[in-house]
């Protein structure tokens, strides 16, 4: 589109992040994409001081406690907002919402300075938040409100004021929208675009899948493998799309990883998986075609063993799996798999995993990793010498004890790094 600087979700939020509180922002580009999402991952790498003090944090807390996700954030922090948890996003979708919704509702009142009566509108709690506090004000589907919603936020963007109220000096403001013509939305005049920093966001298989691998992003392995292995699967091109048709795009996938990520916790993956109902969920969340495609991998690359399992019992696991010659490649799948979850406990800090001393699983861990790839040993070797030199107070007290897996198997891992230089 012409006029629109294009870029991936990753390099919007980074640019995003160099704006002043001053600057509104408007992310564009299709559904699914990851525009609230990012708007999200900005609010909550941003800090203010003001959320320093106790005392706010409580009172934002009351305030907050309704507010979708900002609510469940507070729950989590026994009712008060936190200083870590960054900004509150105050999500509005303005496509849901009437004029009176944003204006408030007029109040007829006595003007002792006037001398006769006036109107004034009672102000809307979610803008009276963003009078008071610094937030990110968010409105979502801008161009498929109202013309006078989309009025109304003119102000808001260029000047941070509505109705003679000023939003707070270091409050944000974020917009996001539907373009294109498969969407059922008005074009944007010039005037409106010229109050915003507006990025036009592109589906990137390549963005997508480094984020959704962060242990953050909830979305599960099977389904970041999924699309490594074919990222034309993560979205349709919009010039293939159909009517009435169900298509897979980034949002739909992270929904479904997390679903897994789910089951995975609960003990019933293994289950799903085997069971039909995942061909019918993930059909229902991405499209037929890929959530077909999707529940075969699964059942043919889903492997239940876990690092637990490697620690109490590696060598009946290791007879478990596919020891012929024609199975040697999914074989070392297998161990591959094993190997990232445990890759996952050194990056991560897994202390329980770290501190295990029980000689005889520390023995198992280290006869799994006589199994590992050489060329993946060396990759523990960083992330094992980065836990030993850690600031993390019980992983210092762990070093102190020499029978623990974080000790005995770090020289270990070097010990086998060195033979695979010396071959």
């Amino acid at each position: 589109m012409s006029g629109l600087i294009s870029c991936d979700i990753e390099t919007a939020i980074n640019a995003a992040m160099h704006f002043g509180e001053d600057q509104a922002v408007l992310f564009c580009g299709p559904h699914g994409v990851g525009k609230s999402e990012a708007i999200y991952q900005i609010a909550a790498a941003l800090r203010d001081d003001l959320y320093r003090d106790e005392a706010v944090c409580v009172t934002v807390g009351n305030l907050l406690k309704n507010e979708g996700k900002m609510g469940d954030l507070v729950r989590s922090n026994g009712g008060k907002w936190h200083y870590d948890f960054g900004l509150p996003v105050i999500e509005r979708r303005l496509s849901q919402m009437s004029e009176g919704e944003l204006t408030g509702i007029p109040r007829v009142q006595e003007n002792e300075l006037l001398r006769r009566e006036t109107t004034r509108f009672t102000q809307m709690d979610f803008l009276s938040i963003a009078y008071e506090y610094p937030v990110v004000l968010f409105f979502d589907e801008i161009n498929r409100a109202f013309t006078s919603l989309r009025q109304g936020t003119f102000q808001i963007a260029d000047s941070k004021i509505f109705l003679g109220n000023k939003l707070h000096q270091r409050a944000r403001v974020f917009v996001a929208a539907n373009i294109g013509p498969l969407y059922q939305a008005e074009d944007f005049d010039i005037a409106e675009f010229s109050r915003y920093a507006t990025f036009l966001i592109n589906y990137n298989s390549e963005a997508w899948v480094k984020w959704a691998t962060r242990s953050t992003s909830g979305v599960h392995q099977l389904v970041t493998d999924f699309i490594s292995k074919d990222t034309n699967a993560l979205y349709v091109d919009g010039t293939n799309f159909q009517p009435n048709n169900k298509y897979p795009d980034p949002r739909a996938w992270t929904r479904l990883g997390r679903l897994l990520t789910q089951k995975d916790q609960m003990g019933v993956l293994p289950h799903f998986i085997d069971s039909p109902m995942l061909m019918f969920v993930a059909s229902a969340m991405v499209g037929q075609e890929e959530g077909q495609r999707f529940a075969a991998y699964c059942k043919e690359n889903a492997f239940y063993f876990g690092v637990k399992d490697i620690l109490n019992s590696w060598p009946e696991i290791s007879k478990r799996l596919p020891n012929k010659r024609s199975d040697e490649n999914r074989r070392r799948l297998i161990i591959m798999e094993l190997f990232h979850k445990v890759q996952k406990c050194y990056d991560e800090l897994d202390v329980d995993f770290l501190t295990e001393s029980d000689p005889a699983k520390i023995n198992n861990f280290k006869t799994f990793l006589s199994e590992v790839p050489s060329e993946l040993i060396a990759t523990l070797a960083m992330l094992a010498l980065k836990a030993n030199s850690s600031s993390n107070e019980k992983i210092k007290n762990t070093k102190r004890n020499q029978n623990t897996l974080m000790v005995q198997a770090y020289t270990h891992i070097v010990n086998l790094t060195k033979n695979a230089l010396k071959a």
